[in-house]
């Protein structure tokens, strides 16, 4: 932690957020070199009496392993060159997250390579053999590879059937994109506003409508509601009933919230408002219909307007989305309307009336007032305001239902010589780095992961004109130049990651074997996903970018004990025997401490910002543990077949391998010839 720090301070760092977070992940990662050089040390130097040998044996099983463990914090330092190339919000957050955990990685291998070679040689100073249960977990792991190395291609297409169908499972099954962490906690709130100078116990008789409603439930009664809050100030009130998380998989949260609906209906002189948040009202498996909103951007307004209309045009024709409004305004605006009068010139001539006649008889409905003056009165001056009586609740039908006078004759009605209809206008004009922006809002009947799938192929299968642009309007989704640059920072990843092994095992196969193990961490993510319900969000991608630097090392450290083995004469499959009884427990041991360090990630509460890294801990604890078990049995499989070795056959003897001792330093002594005894 001390190095860390101290690492922090040269780079620039700061603790925040972002930076902590990727602390509590390396705290899981920051100890695998020191368990893999622990472990290796140990087996090497176990039994030793002298302290001149043992030392040795330390320094030689030090070395036996530096190059795989500066490997591995090499490939997991360069998956954050493509960090640097991503824009905007994604740099800004991710960037120092991905910094502050290779550093931490750099500084916990600085501490195995100098302190745990020295600890785990003055521990070892009383001797002492392994324990049995080691022996026996290696005992029993060698005889299930030994069958497994019978028939390699065996595991290698099964593993390719897996990676097959998850990659299937990811396009068809996981819902990806969404920037929002779904909420802990499902809620139903219920929110009524007053205008000012409104009495306290007036608003408080309202809402507790319906706080009646919720408390003399059923629900209620079947503890199926967790608890109700009432908050009432003389301009707000609100009520907020919590569900258990059991009931929120139910459709009793949907059914509660028409209810309450219903209620609002009866409500007048306040603004009222019934919405729903959490699991309850946003997973798959409730069919309450999510709101969706498309944004067209471009230069000219009227050209974006058009293009609007064509949209939701489009979307109406399609059986399950309703309530279509090319007016969209987003969340938190108010959808503005306008009253459109068209005159019927034929019919008002026929009863000998003008236009100016029909103006006359509407202004005094729709104005907000007819005159106003200020009078003297004994207490000063007040300000009198003239106004249409029923003025302010005033709808379509009570306009169409006016008289006008005729001069001789009965009066007509308003519908007769006159349309009216109530038309939706956008409630704000939206520019942006002189572009217009018009949304599109939606619902769509059906569960929320089709509805995002039908969103997102109405994005991307819309062909606009040069210079328009359709994408989605609440965020829920990837743009395609963030999807674009996530996806080129994973294969450029992925990239660095084969040129690293490259340049440790001079040897392109060997590299190969290493790199595919990247591929096959993959095949545990989508299950998990799909499994849960967790939607694959922004995070869940840079899980992806920093899965592709962690999962290799624990195969870099097979392939390179492996291809020391067979150039010592070992035969291909039984070196890679060898290598991976050997490695099996360090590949077990560096696995359980990564996947514990994303564990607090997963089950971190509710509240703001919470569930934040989530999906991360998700991908990286299905990753990790998909590239262990591929690891220990797969890699093995396809090391005999692919591994190739420059320089012709391999020194030694076929099968000697067994019994030759670990690589010591070689030690300059003085020559004995000639001397006396």
């Amino acid at each position: 932690a001390v190095a860390t720090f101290v690492l922090f301070r040269f780079a620039g760092l700061g603790f925040n957020l972002v930076t902590l977070s990727g602390l509590a992940l390396s705290i899981g990662l920051a100890v695998d070199n020191a368990i893999v050089l622990f472990e290796n040390v140990a087996h090497r130097a176990r039994g030793i009496g002298s302290a001149g040998r043992r030392n040795l044996r330390t320094i030689a099983a030090a070395r036996e392993v530096l190059f795989p463990l500066l490997a591995g914090t090499a490939t997991t330092a360069v998956v954050m060159t493509p960090f640097l190339y991503l824009e905007g919000e994604l740099r800004d957050v991710y960037a120092p997250f991905v910094l502050s955990v290779v550093l931490s990685l750099v500084a916990s291998l600085g501490v195995a390579l100098t302190v745990v070679p020295a600890a785990t040689a003055w521990a070892l100073a009383g001797g002492g053999a392994r324990s049995a249960g080691k022996r026996r977990l290696e005992r029993g792991f060698d005889r299930l590879l030994r069958a497994v190395l019978r028939r390699p291609i065996v595991p290698i297409l099964a593993s390719a059937v897996l990676l097959g169908a998850s990659l299937w499972v990811f396009a068809e099954k996981v819902p990806k994109g969404s920037i929002f962490a779904p909420q802990a906690d499902t809620k139903l709130r219920v929110s009524l506003g007053f205008p000012p100078g409104t009495d306290l116990a007036h608003a408080d008789n309202l809402l507790r409508r319906f706080e009646d409603r919720v408390l003399g439930h059923e629900f209620y009664r079947n503890d199926w509601i967790s608890s109700v809050d009432v908050l009432v100030r003389a301009d707000l009130a609100t009520l907020t009933v919590d569900f258990p998380v059991a009931v929120a998989r139910t459709l009793a949260p949907i059914s509660l919230q028409e209810e309450l609906t219903q209620v609002a209906a009866t409500i007048a002189g306040a603004d009222v408002s019934v919405s729903g948040s959490g699991p309850g009202f946003q997973r798959a498996r409730s069919f309450v219909s999510p709101s969706y909103l498309l944004r067209v951007t471009g230069p000219e307004y009227e050209r974006v307007r058009d293009l609007s209309f064509a949209i939701a045009e489009r979307l109406r024709r399609e059986p399950r989305v309703r309530d279509v409004d090319p007016n969209g305004s987003g969340l938190f605006v108010e959808d503005a309307r306008e009253l459109v009068i068209r005159p019927d010139r034929e019919a008002l001539a026929r009863v000998g009336l003008t236009a100016t006649d029909l103006v006359r008889t509407l202004r005094p409905a729709v104005a907000d007032e007819l005159d106003s003056r200020r009078l003297s009165g004994p207490d000063g001056e007040l300000r009198a305001r003239v106004r249409f009586t029923g003025g302010e609740t005033l709808d379509v039908a009570d306009l169409r239902a006016l008289r006008v006078p005729i001069p001789r004759g009965p009066s007509v009605a308003v519908a007769d010589v006159a349309a009216i209809e109530e038309r939706a206008l956008p409630g704000e004009i939206r520019r942006r780095d002189q572009r217009y922006e018009r949304s599109i809002s939606f619902d769509y009947r059906g569960p929320r992961r089709v509805g995002d799938r039908f969103t997102r192929s109405i994005v991307e299968n819309t062909e606009l004109p040069t210079g328009y642009l359709l994408e989605d309007g609440l965020g829920l989704f990837l743009t395609r130049t963030e999807r674009r640059d996530l996806n080129l920072s994973i294969a450029l990843a992925v990239g660095l990651v084969a040129l690293v092994s490259a340049a440790l095992f001079e040897s392109v196969s060997l590299a190969l074997i290493a790199t595919l193990c990247i591929p096959l961490a993959f095949v545990g993510i989508p299950f998990v996903f799909w499994l849960s319900g967790e939607t694959f969000d922004r995070t869940a991608y840079v899980g992806l970018i920093l899965l592709a630097g962690i999962a290799v090392n624990n195969a870099l450290l097979l392939v390179h004990r492996a291809g020391h083995l067979r150039r010592r004469g070992a035969s291909r499959r039984d070196a890679a025997r060898r290598a991976t009884v050997e490695r099996v427990r360090p590949v077990l041991l560096t696995t359980a401490t990564s996947v514990a360090g994303l564990v607090p990630l997963v089950w971190q509460g509710g509240g703001t910002g919470a569930g934040t890294w989530r999906a991360f801990a998700l991908a990286g604890i299905a990753g990790l543990s998909a590239a262990a078990l591929f690891t220990l049995l797969v890699i093995p499989c396809l090391f005999v077949p692919l591994a190739r070795f420059r320089g012709g056959r391999p020194r030694g003897r076929p099968g000697a391998i067994a019994n030759v001792p670990p690589t010591l330093p070689r030690l300059n002594l003085p020559s004995t010839k000639g001397v006396a005894r």
